[in-house]
């Protein structure tokens, strides 16, 4: 039982990286100015969801999906301008994650309203895990760190045919704001506060 285990999950691993291979990334889209950058990326496929860390005797944990996100990073890199420099400051995300309905068991009136994006997927992946593998694949390549996105955005569609794209906002250099505050700027600051019922460090 476990070698026919081990064999099927070889074919599903094998499964995936040909998969991968045959991606295709495409710059839809790359504004850039002194203050933001604009990109759109398009993948032409259902990009697979990140999953758990697996353990090895020998190695310790490992990301099951290693080589498939390395695959995609050079895919990435093929598209982007060279003198492209990863951004600084804070970023904005939205992700669409498209894939086909199933053949078996989905009736013409079905297939419509979910084209119509009325009928949405409500089955796996999750969200997060969509999420982590775009973060991974695009990290350190468009921008430094994660922690740098405070919006994000993900939608799971149905489509005839399967896709995954990628906008984003992302400021070139973080905001720095210096000086003192003006009258006006203290007063709005009072405001605010007074709305939380003030704030002992003001």
């Amino acid at each position: 039982m476990a070698k026919k285990g081990s064999k099927k999950k070889k074919e599903i691993k094998d499964k995936k990286l040909q998969k991968v291979r045959e991606c295709e990334v495409t710059l839809l889209e790359y504004q850039r100015d002194d203050e933001f950058t604009e990109i759109e990326i398009h993948f032409n496929q259902s990009l697979e969801p990140s999953q758990r860390p697996r353990s090895s005797r020998f190695s310790g944990f490992y990301d099951p999906l290693a080589y498939y996100k390395d695959v995609l990073i050079e895919r990435v890199e093929e598209i982007l301008p060279e003198d492209f420099v990863p951004c600084k400051g804070e970023i904005e995300i939205h992700i669409e994650w498209l894939r086909v309905p199933a053949k078996s068991g989905t009736t013409l009136k079905q297939l419509l309203y979910s084209f119509l994006d009325i009928l949405v997927p409500l089955t796996k992946p999750d969200n997060d895990n969509i999420e982590k593998t775009v973060y991974d694949t695009l990290n350190g390549k468009l921008w430094k760190d994660d922690s740098q996105i405070y919006y994000n955005s993900t939608k799971k569609l149905f489509s005839p045919i399967e896709a995954t794209f990628v906008k984003m906002r992302m400021r070139n250099e973080p905001l720095e704001v210096t000086g003192v505050a003006t009258k006006d700027e203290k007063e709005q600051l009072q405001r605010i506060l007074e709305q939380y019922g003030g704030w002992e460090k003001c």
